[in-house]
């Protein structure tokens, strides 16, 4: 779990190839990030939860891994600067991002941003992120990515790229667990396993009639947040997203899918709980280390 996390992570920040994730089907896509928005969640939380690393906890393998990477590659004469993590983020939020999982959920925020994530530029850690030259790229990512050219024993200023570049190097030190990740994965597949239970499809039907009732065509609440182009909210994008959560609350429609997913999640824990306990373990080990790492550079 934790090798996987590090690398899109690690890799992600670097090449800027993280998305916002503004719906429940984005939020549920098992994508490790640090989000870039401070909305917080009023859903409560879901099962999977406890085996998931929270924004602080990413934070922290972050800034273990850059320490350990600044120190890689000065090795090779590249003064490595990376992202700088600032954030104004609630620390506990993960991948699970209840605030938007099941769509826009608040009126108040539907009516101040629409669609949109509110402050969604504040500590945004690619965004600070200097871009880096080829050479510095090459010992950066080494032979993990076929695309930099890079094989294994290749050198650079007369010394040997390791395996998987500095990032890998980086991540070897943290974590020695193999690239699995159990949990994100029970996340993506209990959503979309949750649309096609009857309850779901059944409070979907009554929100759609809702919707319709207040002039709007809208089959379900997934996907809406993906059609909105504009930079900033605009009025009719604001008045949509207060009818589609006032619907919501009207068919109870999130305590409803949030039920059942919660069900879904909870059957699909019991089935693999010795390996996602094996998965939080791993973590937990990574957390020490990345700990012990941060400490020593204080």
């Amino acid at each position: 779990m934790l090798a996987s996390t590090l690398i899109a992570l690690l890799v992600g920040c670097e090449e800027g190839s993280r998305g916002a994730g503004a719906d429940g089907e984005n939020a549920a896509a098992g994508k490790s990030r640090v989000p870039a928005h401070s909305e917080k969640a009023t859903v409560p939380p879901l099962p999977i939860e406890k085996y998931l690393l929270d924004t602080g906890q990413e934070l922290q393998l972050m800034k273990a891994s850059k320490v350990l990477i600044t120190h890689c590659m000065a090795k090779f004469g590249f003064d490595y600067v990376g992202p700088s993590f600032n954030t104004t983020e609630n620390l506990s939020e993960n991948g699970t991002n209840r605030a938007r999982r099941y769509g826009v959920a608040d009126v108040k925020t539907a009516k101040e941003h629409g669609y949109h994530l509110p402050g969604v530029k504040d500590g945004n850690p690619e965004a600070s992120a200097p871009r880096m030259s080829d050479a510095e790229i090459r010992v950066f990512i080494g032979d993990a990515d076929p695309n930099s050219g890079v094989r294994s024993g290749d050198r650079s200023n007369g010394k040997v790229i390791p395996k998987g570049g500095c990032s890998g190097e980086a991540m070897r030190k943290i974590t020695t667990d193999t690239p699995h990740d159990l949990a994100s994965e029970i996340n993506k597949e209990s959503q979309a396993k949750s649309l096609s239970d009857p309850e779901v499809v059944a409070v979907f039907a009554a929100w759609s009639s809702c919707m319709k009732g207040n002039g709007y065509s809208y089959t379900s609440p997934t996907g809406i947040s993906e059609a909105v182009t504009n930079p900033g909210p605009e009025r009719t994008e604001i008045a949509t997203a207060v009818a589609d959560v006032e619907c919501k609350k009207k068919t109870n429609l999130i305590s409803v899918w949030h039920g059942v997913e919660s069900r879904i999640q909870n059957q699909m824990i019991g089935q693999k709980e010795e390996a996602l306990g094996s998965e939080k373990r791993h973590m937990q080990a990574a957390l020490k280390i990345a700990s012990q790492v941060l400490e020593e550079t204080s």
